[in-house]
């Protein structure tokens, strides 16, 4: 083995983290570069700012070299030096058991790895800094996304023990990890006798078709429970994402909050209004329709927003209407 061949997966891996960060930001950075009323200085030091945002030691790029350069870079030293033992003493060290001691060392290290880089990437005071200050605007602010209970934002003065920057990583891997274990365990139990495709092969075929995506649509749930009732744990980018996409009425919002808070209760009027016959009013629709103290349950067709009764062709309209 080449001398240098053990560094080559960290510089692709850091150079992959690098592309990934910096792309994105410089294809989003475009519109500024086009607007006339920007000078031309004030343009390469935006552009400046982010060829050089990534290059820090709290960013994507060297997280990514250490958890891939920290595994082939001391397993490969830990392989020389057992070699090299090996040869120079005469302890019996077989093939088989050499191999065994190696998988450990790649499983040690690529856990050691991937801790450090998970440390470097959330010690950044500056990302929390921010983060606290974007929380802080919104509570002042009092957007129409929030319910007066404000019980789903931190509290003030709140100081994040980690930066938050991986928790869609995070999310990755949980979810890849889980397919893994549930593919893992299928294949190693096939010889038994009550495995699903000796007891009902039909049964098995469907669960191996419907594994994928409801690992899928379980990880999607749980992303859209925390956007509507707690958007605060959840990255900024996917709160800003799947609010433009999603295009809900704020009302809606604020009224599924306050049921979930026990603020507004079926057949009770409890003083908290989430204003929604005023959304009635411009759908058209009776006012009564917003009134969760005399309707039970609030109709599809509200929630719909003017689509119709049926669910299916709400869903259809809202894959239609996508940006």
């Amino acid at each position: 083995m080449h001398r240098y061949d053990a560094l080559r997966p960290a510089a692709k891996a850091y150079a992959f983290g690098y592309l990934t960060s910096t792309v994105p930001r410089l294809l989003s950075l475009l519109r500024e570069l086009r607007r006339s009323d920007v000078e031309f200085l004030q343009k390469l030091k935006l552009v400046k700012r982010v060829l050089t945002g990534s290059l820090g030691i709290n960013r994507l790029p060297t997280s990514c070299a250490i958890i891939v350069g920290g595994n082939t870079i001391l397993s490969a030293l830990f392989r020389r030096l057992l070699v090299v033992l090996r040869e120079a003493t005469t302890i019996p060290i077989t093939r088989y058991l050499l191999d065994k001691i190696i998988r450990q060392v790649t499983l040690i290290t690529t856990f050691a790895s991937a801790w450090i880089a998970f440390d470097l990437l959330n010690r950044d005071e500056a990302w929390v800094r921010k983060q606290a200050s974007s929380i802080a605007a919104q509570d002042k602010a009092q957007t129409l996304y929030e319910s007066p209970n404000q019980h789903h934002l931190p509290p003030p003065g709140y100081h994040m023990q980690y930066a938050g920057k991986t928790i869609d990583f995070t999310s990755f891997a949980l979810c890849r990890a889980v397919d893994v274990f549930v593919v893992t365990t299928w294949c190693k139990t096939r010889s038994n006798s009550w495995h699903p495709q000796k007891v009902s092969p039909k049964l098995a075929q469907m669960a191996q078709k419907l594994a994928d995506p409801w690992i899928f649509s379980t990880s999607s749930a749980i992303i859209m429970w925390a956007w509507f009732y707690a958007p605060a744990r959840l990255p900024q980018a996917y709160n800003k994402w799947i609010s433009k996409v999603a295009n809900v009425d704020h009302r809606l919002i604020k009224a599924l909050r306050l049921f979930r808070q026990g603020d507004i209760v079926y057949g009770h009027n409890t003083g908290y209004d989430a204003d929604l016959p005023s959304l009635c009013k411009e759908l058209n629709l009776p006012e009564e329709f917003g009134n969760p103290s005399v309707t039970i349950p609030i109709p599809c067709e509200l929630y719909h927003c003017g689509t119709g009764w049926n669910c299916e062709v709400h869903a259809a309209t809202r894959f239609l209407r996508v940006p």
